[in-house]
């Protein structure tokens, strides 16, 4: 995750992204990694991207994680309104 982190900081987040879905992909119940995944998205606004994260989490069942990923929903969708007109 260090990789992503050092992305993240520079402001690539697709690069950030693709570590991080790899890495999921090798271990796809690992919360931390999804975690992380979901600040990228909010980094760049992406809500759809977001939810499906957030989904995939939420059935970790993983209580801590998931509060954390609640707040970064609340702050994606105060970015995503106060952004964008879109529905």
């Amino acid at each position: 995750m260090g990789e992503a982190d050092i992305y993240l900081s520079l402001g690539n987040y697709k690069q950030a992204e693709d570590v991080l879905l790899d890495a999921i992909s090798k271990t796809p119940d690992d919360a931390s990694l999804r975690l992380k995944l979901s600040e990228v998205y909010v980094s760049t606004n992406e809500l759809d991207k977001f939810d499906a994260q957030y989904q995939q989490l939420s059935e970790l069942n993983d209580a801590e994680a998931i509060a954390k990923a609640d707040s970064l929903r609340a702050e994606l969708a105060a970015n995503f309104g106060a952004g964008s007109d879109e529905s």
